[in-house]
């Protein structure tokens, strides 16, 4: 507040400006494929969900690549341009940009090669906040199998134990 050499205020503020900063959206959990899943399905449909700090709703990118580093993708969608392939399960009639914390689903337009191990991983990015793109999501593998008829655990040498760390193990 400011005040006259006398000690009488000039103004009495009531309201203070504030600065507000919107966060990015958290990491993207993966919920299918699992890890070094084999699948049946040139087609397999991939789920996750993530939140919002600030609650705001969430476009999604999902990349799947035969490349750990994702150099040269197979699939790189985003639910704003490619809306038809992401369906909220919670709520199928919520189109992007999707309701925080609700998982969401997607199926690529094209087909994968049987035989190939793929990597995926997702983003999230706010688009009425900071527009910014979360971080990634952990990546994933899984092998396109259509010789299953259920989708099994494979393990292979490749990137997917370069990490030296074993989780939810006894």
């Amino acid at each position: 507040r400011m005040v006259t050499g006398d000690g009488v205020l000039l103004n009495e503020y009531t309201q203070y400006p504030t600065l507000t900063t919107n966060s990015s959206p958290v990491v993207p959990t993966l919920s299918t494929l699992f890890d070094n899943a084999k699948t049946p399905s040139t087609s397999p449909y991939f789920k996750f969900s993530t939140s919002d700090p600030e609650g705001g709703n969430l476009t999604y990118q999902i990349q799947v690549d035969n490349d750990y580093a994702f150099s040269s993708t197979v699939i790189d969608s985003d639910s704003a341009s490619n809306g038809t392939q992401f369906e909220n399960l919670s709520t199928p009639s919520d189109k992007d940009p999707f309701t925080t914390g609700e998982t969401v689903e997607f199926r690529p337009a094209t087909s994968l090669t049987n035989g190939v191990t793929y990597y995926w991983r997702v983003r999230a990015q706010d688009p009425t906040g900071s527009g910014a793109w979360g971080e990634w999501s952990t990546i994933r593998s899984f092998t396109v199998d259509t010789g299953l008829s259920a989708s099994a655990w494979y393990q292979t040498t490749d990137e997917q134990f370069d990490t030296n760390t074993l989780e939810d193990t006894e």
